[in-house]
């Protein structure tokens, strides 16, 4: 049986665990969805519908803390995992040689 791009998750899909469920309502992220992303320069989306592009994801913490810790902009800053709607990896940017 030949694979259709239909049956095929796209790379975003397997990145996220926030699909839509019933009624509208997001599948909330989990800790292991925020670690696989520790380290890289990320986007974040956030509930009140704001977003910090381009970002380090430096921590996901642990269960404990309940908070990502991101590197945007020469500051660190502190997000509640609650807040956090999506989260998928920025792109490269290509700089000059």
């Amino acid at each position: 049986m030949e694979e259709t791009a239909k049956d095929v998750p796209s790379r975003c899909d397997r990145a996220t665990l926030s699909e839509p469920r019933r009624y509208g309502t997001l599948r909330p992220m989990t800790a292991r969805t925020f670690q696989a992303f520790e380290g890289r320069q990320v986007s974040v989306a956030l509930r009140n519908g704001s977003r910090i592009d381009d970002c380090q994801l430096v921590s996901a913490g642990g269960v404990r803390t309940g908070t990502l810790w991101l590197f945007s902009n020469g500051l660190d800053v502190f997000v509640s995992a609650a807040q956090v709607l999506d989260v998928w990896e920025a792109p490269a940017t290509g700089r000059a040689a």
